[in-house]
């Protein structure tokens, strides 16, 4: 049984996690610095696999409309809008939004990708210099709409905002969906200056999304923060609704219980809960391309490949079992009619 490894990866550094039976274990942080050290982190787990969880300002979203398509059609059209959207990325994702209910059945299309390619390169190259197997590529804005059906949010439109190291960030989910995301930089980690970053950045949001026309400019709006118990006092003073846009606080560790969690935060920094989501129910969609996970597929068919021959040998030990128990039951029968021979004899 191969143990589970997570990497939570910002534009400073990389912190890894052990997943040991529901609880998540820091193992160490690295630095860009720290580049043989993580070298050497990586060669002393061969067996892991590893799962990287990215939050980085360079990143980018877009919602696009396609023809209705199936199989090989839709994704080389998606492949086209990616490289037309995100012409130097490498690490790019899409996924789907629903259909448009209309005469022509158009299927609306979230494309995202992290743009930060030399944030990514030294950690990967790690990872393929080691051989160990990368299981994926998430970005943290994807966990949002899980993180959501979970806390049952069943807003038709909301803002989701959380902290995490010294960033914060927001994002606008609609029917349940994630339309847009983006990452701002905390300069205090108090609970007066998160109290504030939260309603100025929830309030700059709203603004862009009504200038995007993603939001009508009279049409309410609830922004959730998640917020430790500690500091709720200092966010519900300076988070006050006005201008069609109200505040919805929920506590961290009553999110951590509803989600049946094991490890809670100890302050408002939400990278924990992120990770403990990701271990246990990952969006379908993720950012590595099938040559990072060359090594995780190798595994993954070295697996099937132990689990069919550990079958076929079942399957051969139930049949010498079923002759051995034939052969024996044929014994007994000869046996027996030998025994019944020698007595007719004497008779």
């Amino acid at each position: 049984m191969y143990s589970r490894c997570f990497l939570y990866l910002n534009a400073q550094q990389t912190t890894a996690f052990r997943w040991r039976a529901g609880v998540l274990c820091e193992d160490g942080t690295f630095t860009a610095g720290d580049g043989d050290r993580f070298v050497e982190y990586l060669e002393a787990n061969p067996e892991c696999l590893f799962t990287i969880l990215a939050n980085v300002a360079d990143e980018g979203f877009q919602v696009e409309t396609i023809p209705l398509l199936r199989g090989a059609d839709r994704r080389a059209v998606i492949a086209r809008k990616l490289g037309q959207q995100f012409f130097n990325a490498t690490l790019t994702t899409s996924s789907s939004l629903g259909h448009e209910q209309s005469r022509r059945k158009n299927e609306r299309v979230l494309l995202a990708a992290l743009t930060g390619n030399e944030t990514f390169s030294p950690w990967l190259q790690a990872l393929d210099g080691t051989g160990v197997a990368l299981a994926g590529i998430y970005s943290l804005p994807l966990l949002q709409p899980l993180l959501a059906r979970k806390l049952a949010i069943a807003d038709e439109r909301c803002l989701l905002l959380t902290v995490q190291d010294q960033s914060i960030r927001q994002s606008y989910l609609e029917k349940g969906q994630l339309q847009f995301s983006r990452l701002s930089a905390l300069q205090d980690a108090s609970a007066g200056s998160m109290a504030r970053a939260f309603a100025s950045e929830a309030r700059k949001l709203q603004q862009y999304l009504i200038s995007q026309r993603l939001l009508g400019r009279q049409q309410p709006i609830t922004a959730y923060l998640l917020v430790h118990a500690s500091a709720r006092e200092a966010v519900t003073s300076h988070c006050v609704d006005r201008d069609n846009l109200s505040f919805a606080i929920l506590d961290i560790d009553q999110c951590t219980q509803r989600c049946r969690f094991r490890t809670p935060p100890p302050d408002t920094r939400c990278e924990l809960l992120f990770l403990q989501l990701l271990a246990t129910d990952r969006p379908p969609s993720q950012f590595a391309s099938d040559s990072l996970l060359h090594a995780y597929h190798l595994r993954l068919v070295r697996s099937l490949l132990h689990g069919a021959a550990a079958n076929v040998l079942l399957a051969c030990l139930l049949y010498a079992g079923n002759d051995w128990y034939q052969a024996k039951q044929l014994d007994e029968e000869v046996e027996a009619l030998n025994r019944e021979t020698v007595l007719a004899q004497q008779r």
